[in-house]
């Protein structure tokens, strides 16, 4: 017996509640090999890459910018099966960031009221942890110090430090571990393994404020600080690839 159309029409509106979640959930990050930069969403602890056709799709192409001691340089963002290709690798010094300012805005129902929540996604790639100048909305970036042999990041938002921010920072296999920024929105942390390691953080605005003409009752951002390092044990290998949604 074929399902009505209201049951129909509800399994439509949860799917299309679902992707829009899993989005949400989402991080990006930017990973470098062989000279080249890629832009990536999904969940880096998890080995999870979302791929086109799929979630990638939903993804608009991020605005890059390669930094480094002679300036900075717009780079080209192009979509692909598994990822963003930026047409630019970051070396010595330098850094590459890129952000996401139009993803299709969040509505959601609080007692009789509609919530409207724009989604910022943006990432940081470095060579190296010299001290970096913010640039992103919400940014994590070394401070060039280092506290008890681990080295020191800073979280901004705006310009200004963020303190009390909770940040995750999790390697190629999975392990991970928590820090929280204190009052001048620095943490610092060691790194055990060689290899990638992708640090996030969130934080949610909920001034009310406009994106272009478009007008939402709270921000919400996700950033990704990432590189890779030579020092420190071999890493275990990293757990099977997920299957993308």
């Amino acid at each position: 017996m074929r399902p009505s159309t209201s049951l129909r029409f509800a399994a439509a509106i949860l799917a299309m509640a679902v992707t829009a979640g899993s989005a949400a959930a989402h991080q990006v990050w930017i990973e470098q090999e062989g000279g080249k930069a890629s832009f990536y969403f999904g969940e880096f602890g998890h080995n999870l890459r979302e791929i086109s056709p799929g979630l990638l799709d939903r993804m608009p192409v991020p605005q890059a910018v390669l930094a480094g001691k002679d300036g900075t340089k717009p780079l080209t963002a192009a979509k692909g099966e598994k990822s963003i290709a930026l047409d630019g690798a970051a070396g010595k010094g330098e850094s590459i960031t890129a952000a996401v300012t139009d993803y299709p805005a969040f509505e959601r129902k609080q007692d009789d009221k509609t919530i409207r929540t724009v989604w910022t996604p943006a990432a940081r790639f470095i060579a190296g942890f010299e001290t970096r100048t913010p640039s992103l909305a919400l940014d994590i970036v070394p401070t060039g110090k280092k506290v008890d042999g681990k080295v020191e990041f800073r979280v901004t938002y705006k310009g200004a430090p963020l303190p009390k921010a909770e940040v995750e920072i999790v390697a190629l296999s999975g392990w991970g571990l928590e820090r929280k920024t204190g009052e001048d929105g620095t943490f610092s942390t060691a790194f055990p393994w060689k290899g990638t390691y992708v640090i996030e953080v969130k934080h949610k605005d909920e001034t009310p404020g406009k994106r272009g003409e478009e007008s939402y009752d709270a921000a919400s951002f996700v950033t990704s600080l990432s590189f890779a390092t030579d020092a420190g044990l071999e890493s275990p290998a990293a757990p099977p690839a997920a299957k993308p949604n």
